[in-house]
């Protein structure tokens, strides 16, 4: 019926115990048992259960974990052998396996041809970029915006780049970004997700306002505009009522109180991104 596991050590054990003790200890305690007809139901789980009826949806770029054969395999065809020599020219070492993934990744998940893989790894080598993490990120962005073809990513690199420059005018630069210029760019159009007018308006208010840190500047102002859910540039009008609206009421409260500072006398400046200058510089 079961077995019983008893301590040796403790000494008379058996002694003390009772033989109907002793025998019912030897039989385990009944396990449920399951109709083998019981209905979903009937055990208590929905029938339409989303965790076992429909497995969860994972994104179209998801990227597989591929094994040992599947990269052999893919390292043996004789189209790769060229593809992989071409990648390894332009990064300027071998690749290791995980970046030989990540080029069967670029094939198998995003069905990029050769020639886009080549011009992929050209546009972010020519930008100082060899990382397989930006490269790949840079790879899943041209497949969510349907680029397939070199050309079409052409356009889109140009149509990108032109907006860059057009920022780093606007801010008074007439350079090529730096690494950390550019982070910002990006996360204005990208993660902020601004029109180009938008930035635009935030450009010029910060080169009104200062000469330095124009960058840390402009960040300010639209992360605060991100925070008010600016979305077009009619958006940022509102804005601007509120905070003149705060500040009245501000010189309000404080007009009572004597001021030992005679610069005071003279009218002062009204420009809209004070408040936002002055959280910059708070930071």
């Amino acid at each position: 019926m079961g077995i019983h596991i008893h301590d040796l050590n403790e000494e008379n054990r058996t002694s003390s115990v009772s033989g109907s003790q002793v025998l019912s200890s030897f039989v385990p305690a009944p396990a449920p048992v399951m109709s083998p007809t019981a209905s979903p139901q009937e055990d208590g789980i929905p029938e339409e259960s989303p965790a076992l009826a429909r497995p969860q949806e994972l994104s179209p770029y998801e990227k597989p974990t591929y094994s040992a054969d599947q990269l052999r395999e893919f390292k043996n065809r004789q189209e790769t052998t060229q593809l992989l020599f071409i990648v390894e020219s332009y990064i300027g070492k071998p690749l290791t396996p995980s970046e030989i993934k990540t080029i069967l990744y670029f094939t198998d998940v995003l069905h990029f041809s050769d020639d886009l893989i080549d011009y992929l790894i050209q546009y972010c080598v020519d930008r100082g970029k060899k990382d397989f993490k930006y490269i790949e990120k840079v790879a899943v962005n041209w497949a969510e915006a349907g680029i397939t073809t070199p050309k079409q990513a052409q356009k889109n690199a140009s149509r990108y780049d032109k907006n860059i420059y057009t920022i780093m005018n606007g801010l008074g630069k007439s350079n090529s970004p730096t690494a950390k210029e550019l982070e910002f760019i990006t996360r204005w159009m990208k993660d902020y997700g601004f029109p180009m007018d938008v930035i635009m308006e935030a450009c010029e208010r910060t080169v009104l306002a200062t000469d330095k840190h124009r960058f840390e500047y402009a960040e300010s102002i639209l992360s605060s505009w991100k925070r008010h859910n600016v979305q077009h540039k009619s958006d940022i009008r509102g804005i601007d009522d509120l905070y003149q609206q705060q500040r009245k009421k501000n010189n309000t409260l404080n007009s009572g109180k004597p001021s030992g500072n005679r610069f005071n006398q003279f009218k002062q400046n009204n420009y809209d991104f004070a408040a936002l200058e002055q959280e910059l510089v708070s930071n």
